[in-house]
């Protein structure tokens, strides 16, 4: 709940031109994860949306990655 009300300010600041996600995740709870997603993945309308993985990105933390406009990674991230 936090980062979606995060995200809908971002999106609603004329400041705003883009949103990074910096993602470290090893997964888990996926409560509310389709609706965080949809969010993200609506907000590529609004701005460009980037997603960041320094470390991991699975599970949930890929599907909310995967709902950017691009995935940029580390060279050591693993992702799925």
């Amino acid at each position: 709940e936090t980062l979606a009300a995060d995200i809908q300010t971002a999106l609603e600041s004329p400041q705003v031109r883009a949103l990074i996600l910096t993602i470290d995740s090893p997964g888990g709870q996926v409560a509310g994860i389709n609706e965080l997603a949809e969010l993200i993945y609506r907000a590529r309308a609004t701005m460009p949306v980037v997603a960041y993985v320094d470390g991991i990105a699975a599970s949930a933390g890929y599907w909310l990655a995967s709902a950017a406009d691009t995935i940029i990674t580390d060279e050591t991230a693993l992702l799925g």
